[in-house]
């Protein structure tokens, strides 16, 4: 028989290399708790602005117009108002001026009140009594000094009158004052006429009615 082989020896397994032993994990630090928002504050609502007032316009200026004008510094306040004055001071005060003359028999051409009694005619503010003429030397009364009032302001409140008969000159201008709104004049305190005293009833009337003033209101 032939001898049994000797048996290899066993390798000596390697000893396991030992571990190294897991590092210990730092613990994980505690996150601090979020801080609370504080809320927003409510925003207080804008006050609404007042809007600004609108200015309003200063008034202007009125300028007041003579319409009486006298003979040579005297008014003759107390005198019958004729019927060539009351055209004159109806087409002033309706802010008209002379005019080509009227065809009237009885209006010259040439005479002072010619052109004003076209102008009343054409203005529509004064007549003949009829037969073609115009009469300007006659006395003028209430009855026609409030027709003349009712064609210079149609619609109107007409002051009323002291009657039917002759209106003086200082009567028919606190009339037409008082048709047009104008009162008494406060800045003039005497007419500048001769024969009207600071006294007379009307003085206060005819300075406005003779005189060029602004008034402010």
């Amino acid at each position: 028989t032939e001898p049994q082989r000797e048996t290899e020896p066993q390798r000596e397994t390697e000893p396991q290399r030992e571990t190294e032993p897991q590092r210990e994990t730092e613990p994980q630090r505690e996150t601090e708790p979020q801080r609370e928002t504080e809320p927003q504050r409510e925003t207080e609502p804008q006050r609404e602005t007042e809007p600004q007032r609108e200015t309003e316009p200063e008034p202007a200026p009125v300028v007041h117009r003579p319409f009486i004008a006298g003979y040579g510094g005297y008014f003759r306040p107390d005198d019958v108002l004729t019927r060539a004055e009351l055209a004159v001071m109806a087409v002033t005060v309706a802010g008209g001026g002379p005019a080509p003359s009227a065809d009237f028999a009885d209006v010259d051409s040439g005479s002072w009140y010619a052109p004003w009694v076209g102008a009343a005619r054409a203005l529509g503010l004064m007549y003949g009594p009829g037969g073609g003429v115009f009469a300007p030397e006659g006395r003028a009364t209430w009855y026609e000094l409030e027709l003349v009032a009712a064609r210079l302001a149609p619609g109107g409140r007409i002051p009323e009158s002291a009657g039917s008969g002759p209106v003086t000159r200082a009567q028919a201008v606190g009339f037409l004052l008082e048709l047009t709104g104008r009162d008494g004049c406060t800045a003039l305190h005497t007419a500048p006429f001769e024969d009207v005293p600071p006294d007379h009833p009307l003085a206060a009337a005819i300075a406005e009615a003779a005189v060029e003033h602004t008034v402010y209101r």
